[in-house]
Formats: structure tokens, sequence, C-alpha cells
């Protein structure tokens, strides 16, 4: 079973972690079964609404990608945005050059989970909640 726990230990070694030290982030373990696999990163600052939650970061670790882990996460994101009716925000980058994905492959990944472009010349994205939700 995936998690998302709040037993992040800034000591630990993900790419998201000089931005946590420079944001008013919330970090959280994603683990399956206790074991860490990931990390996800949270924003809910003063210049956003009280119920916009910005998605700062998400990572899985390199040797258990492609296998799904992401779209859990985002899937279990996504229908606790929609339980609090809270929109979701985030901006689509790669990790860094080395990542695998564009930004364009990004952004696709998130329109399945129905974010949507800002704009047109924008970066960001935003998924408001569904109505109805399980």
């Amino acid at each position: 079973m995936i998690e998302i726990t709040n037993r992040l230990n800034l000591k630990e070694e993900y790419k998201g972690k000089e931005l946590w030290n420079q944001t008013l982030c919330y970090p959280f373990y994603i683990e399956l079964d206790n074991t860490k696999i990931g990390c996800i990163g949270f924003n809910t600052n003063t210049h956003n609404p009280v119920n916009v939650v910005e998605i700062l970061h998400l990572e899985i670790k390199r040797e258990l990608r492609g296998q799904g882990f992401g779209r859990k996460v985002m899937r279990i994101i996504c229908e606790l945005a929609d339980k609090h009716s809270i929109i979701l925000d985030v901006m689509p980058e790669p990790l860094d050059k080395s990542s695998k994905h564009t930004r364009d492959q990004l952004r696709a990944w998130y329109a399945d989970f129905s974010f949507v472009l800002c704009n047109p010349r924008g970066f960001t994205m935003e998924r408001h909640p569904k109505k109805e939700h399980k």
C-alpha cells in the first residue's frame, strides 16, 4: 500500500532538498510497505488563497520509476484535493538535465489528472476539485 508520510529527514538525498530549505514547503515521504520510494513537496504560501496548494516537487527513486508509483501518488493527492475542495497548482519542469521527461511530457502527464494550463504562454497548470468524488 502506498502512503504519504511526514517523516521526511532533509538529510536524505532528494533533488528537491534545496528547494525545501528555501520555501514554505511541506515535504513528505512516499512509502510503499514502510519503505521510502520517493518524496513530494507542497507549498501553501501567503500569495495563494487558502484553498490552493502548490505541488513543488514529486520524485520517485530512479530505480523505481516507470512502475506507476507517481501515478498512484497523484491519484491519492487528487482524491484528497477533491474531498477537501482544494485547487492544485503545479509548474511541470524536469528535475534536471538528466530527467527523461520533457516539459511537454510532464504537462501531458498532469493533464491526465485534469490539470490545465492557466494561460497558453504560462508554465503553471491547475486542477480544480471535482464536485463528485468517491
